[in-house]
């Protein structure tokens, strides 16, 4: 399963604070958190603070660069960027509209303004959408959203001790009757004739009443016995 990404927490971000002041290299910090140290060296760098007035202020605090990485996750997201199409996303929702349909109804309609069902969801559980309660409107009514495309592997259904491995030789071979399977002699027995039974209708009635049958030999609109009539 892919493994998803996920951004750095304050927790995170507070060893890094802490290592930084200790001199510890990128590398050693990317190493201790089981980061990439490309993620350690972005996070160096965009999130560094610089206060000119005061320059012995400067430098990377934790709470500093939580604050800053919520303003660009903020500043980005659609329905916070467009109060418009926020309020018709919300009002959806109030009426009894999934994301899903939500969603697919821009895409039908061509709106020129529209977001995903990823991005409505997002916005429900978010800071603002928790705080509007926008949960209570989904036909889940969960409070808490379940982890995305995280799904756990179903039980076995049989015991390990019952597995097609374990089975004896003399079925494993098809050495008796009954345990022939597609492959074995049971493809002589498909060639059988056909046996009447009393109280059944023959196979060859059957055969005879599906042959000539008038619906079964209708040509279909449009088919190839009216095109070469038109021509």
């Amino acid at each position: 399963m892919k493994v998803r990404f996920s951004h750095l927490s304050l927790s995170e971000r507070r060893k890094i604070e802490r290592w930084r002041q200790m001199k510890l290299s990128p590398d050693e910090m990317a190493r201790r958190l089981g980061r990439h140290r490309s993620t350690i060296f972005r996070e160096l760098r965009r999130n560094h603070f610089h206060d000119s007035d005061i320059p012995k202020l400067s430098g990377y605090w934790c709470v500093v660069a939580q604050s800053f990485s919520d303003r660009r996750r903020t500043r980005q997201r659609k329905l916070v960027r467009d109060p418009g199409l926020r309020d018709q996303v919300e009002r959806c929702l109030r009426s009894g509209w999934t994301p899903e349909q939500i969603a697919g109804r821009m895409r039908y309609k061509g709106a020129p303004r529209r977001v995903c069902q990823e991005t409505i969801y997002q916005h429900i559980y978010s800071e603002d959408g928790r705080r509007s309660e926008l949960w209570r409107h989904l036909p889940s009514s969960r409070r808490r959203r379940r982890v995305y495309r995280l799904r756990k592997r179903p039980p076995p259904k049989f015991a390990p001790e019952l597995s097609i491995l374990f089975r004896p030789d003399v079925i494993a071979h098809r050495k008796q009757f009954g345990h022939w399977g597609e492959t074995g002699p049971s493809r002589l027995m498909a060639r059988r004739k056909p046996v009447e039974r009393p109280g059944a209708v023959p196979a060859e009635v059957w055969a005879g009443q599906c042959h000539h049958d008038d619906r079964t030999h209708k040509p279909f609109p449009g088919g190839v016995e009216e095109r070469g009539e038109t021509h």
